[in-house]
Formats: structure tokens, sequence, C-alpha cells
């Protein structure tokens, strides 16, 4: 069961003050060990800042997910205190500026509860939503509603999840009519053992380092990708190509970077952020679902537009849909 306060509670909270244990983790790896730390260390880590703990009567602990990436996130268990002049040995200071959020709460054992609240966020909430995420951390709020030890039963327990929002990019679909091109290419392939993301970096790595050498412009670089997600990952691939036509460049016949024609074709294009890739990507095709001008004809890409020489959760993504043209019956829309 997932319930929200009510339909989800949009609220901007003040600057936070926080004292906590983290630790690093890759994607997929759960973090009870450092609960376990947290808890039974709690007395002697945080017992000379206790009363500095914010409504310390409600005994309210903290976790948030922060410094993401695709490699994984840092994960950080504290408390909000009134002051970090003083930050005992072992752990670490985070401040929050004011930010606003969307708030989940999650019902039931919390090890079910929390990831299928998780799902629904960013499965079914923010698809249909006018929100994306913001820069700032996700964070969990635990409070007298899940302690077991006040005989709360877990099935009853309930936590809150706090995911930094702000309005979508844009909702703008724009249609393009892609002329054929020349790319430089390449291709990474995966091999069992290694993660997707490292495919993925391997892959903008290459034509990143390419361009560096053919002395292309790097404040603005736009590398479109494509990839076959879900693959097993001796069987998955992430591609990348770059438009070069009328571009002086030199491929030797070591270089790693080839050169391929592309067909061009109409695209429907929309932006989003990288960290927002996914649901947008479903509210694009729900979009088509919705919409009888265009059919999806199953070819994509992402055009990337990076600067500094490195792909971030904050880069820009603009998602092309290859699609025909319905014929649309007189006075339908």
């Amino acid at each position: 069961m997932i319930k929200t306060k009510p339909h989800t509670m949009i609220v901007t909270k003040p600057a936070m003050k926080l004292i906590g244990i983290e630790c690093r983790f890759e994607d997929g790896v759960s973090s009870p060990d450092l609960w376990k730390q947290y808890f039974e260390e709690w007395q002697q880590t945080f017992g000379n800042i206790a009363h500095l703990r914010v409504e310390s009567e409600k005994e309210i602990d903290y976790a948030l997910t922060v410094d993401r990436d695709e490699s994984g996130y840092t994960y950080f268990i504290g408390i909000e205190v009134t002051s970090v002049d003083h930050v005992p040995s072992g752990t670490i200071a985070r401040l929050i500026p004011k930010t606003k959020y969307a708030i989940f709460t999650a019902i039931g054992p919390v090890e079910e509860s929390i990831g299928r609240t998780y799902d629904h966020i960013f499965k079914e909430w923010f698809p249909s939503s006018s929100f994306q995420t913001a820069p700032g951390p996700i964070m969990e709020h635990y409070d007298m509603r899940c302690a077991t030890h006040l005989g709360i039963p877990p099935e009853k327990h309930e936590m809150d999840i706090y995911i930094p929002i702000e309005p979508v990019k844009t909702e703008t679909k724009e249609i393009i009519e892609l002329q054929p091109y020349r790319a430089a290419y390449y291709k990474a392939v995966g091999t069992k053992g290694r993660k997707w993301h490292q495919i993925k970096k391997e892959a903008f790595d290459v034509m990143i380092a390419w361009t560096l050498s053919q002395g292309i412009d790097q404040s603005n670089l736009r590398i479109r990708a494509h990839n076959n997600g879900g693959a097993p990952e001796e069987d998955f691939y992430y591609e990348v190509y770059m438009d070069v036509t009328g571009i002086d460049i030199s491929i030797t016949e070591d270089s790693l970077i080839s050169l391929i024609d592309f067909e061009g074709g109409l695209y429907v294009v929309t932006p989003t952020l990288h960290r927002m890739l996914e649901p947008t990507g479903e509210a694009f095709c729900k979009w088509f679902d919705q919409q009888e001008k265009y059919k999806m004809t199953g070819e994509w890409f992402e055009e990337f537009f990076i600067h500094g020489g490195k792909v971030t959760l904050d880069t820009l993504i603009r998602i092309h849909f290859e699609a025909k043209r319905l014929l649309v019956t007189e006075g339908k829309l």
C-alpha cells in the first residue's frame, strides 16, 4: 500500500543542518550494515551532541542519498541539529539549503514499502506530474511512527520520502526533419562482470577523447547515443556518434572511431535532464499513445549536450523518437 499526504504533499523546507555517518554504495547495494552501525553506536557517536538535536522528543532520524551518479551514491544517516560547530569524530556535517519537496509516505514493513514507494514515485508520479527532480539530496524521514521498540507492528510502520523538485524544463514536443549526415561512431560492448554504466562511460570517454584530438570545440559537444538497455551484461552495448558533416577530421587505421552514414528522417524531440531521462522517456511514450498525428517507428536516440568534457546527471538531453505522420480523419483533431 502506498499513501500520499494528500495526493503527494508539496512543501518547502527551510535550510537544515545535519550530522551523521555515511558510506558510498554502488547502485543495487543496500545499506543495512550502516543502519546497524548507526543504532549500535548512537550513544557513543552522538551522545555529546544530543542536546543539539532538533525536536529531540520525536526521535527523528534522517537518511540522505547524496552525490548521486550512474555508478552509485553516498548514503548518509544522521540527525538534524541546531549547530555544526562541533562535529564528533567519525561523523560528517551536511548542510541542506531551503528546498522544495514532494513528500510520499510509505506504509508497511520498511524493507518492502520503501522500494515500492520509490517505484511509484519514479515510474508513475513523475511521468504524469509537472515536476522533475531538482539538484539536492533525496531525504528519508524516520520518526516514532516506525518505532518497533514502542510496540508498533511493522505492517503499521510509516516513513516519509522527500524528493527535491522543480518545474519540468519543458513539455514541448518539437518536430524535426533530420537530413542525412556523416557521423564519427564508437560502440562499447559489454562483457560479463562489467556494469552497464561502465560501458556507457567508456563510450563517452572514447568519443570525447577523440574530439579533443581533433581540436573540436569542447564548450558544447553534442553527442548522440543509443543502447539496448535491459540486455544481459555480456550482450549490452552503448553506441555514441557525432555529426561531423563538413568538419575537417582525421581517422587513422588504428583509431577506435569509425565513420558511418546515417539516413536521417522525421523525429519528434523533447528535452530533459539526464537525471530525469527514464521518467521523461516514459511520459514521452504516453504522449505518443494519446495523440493521433504521429506513430513511433521504434528507432530512437538521445542527444547529450556536454560541457566541460564530462557527462553528469545535470547534462541536458534531447530525446529523439523517429516517427511517421498518420492520416487523420477530418474533424477528429
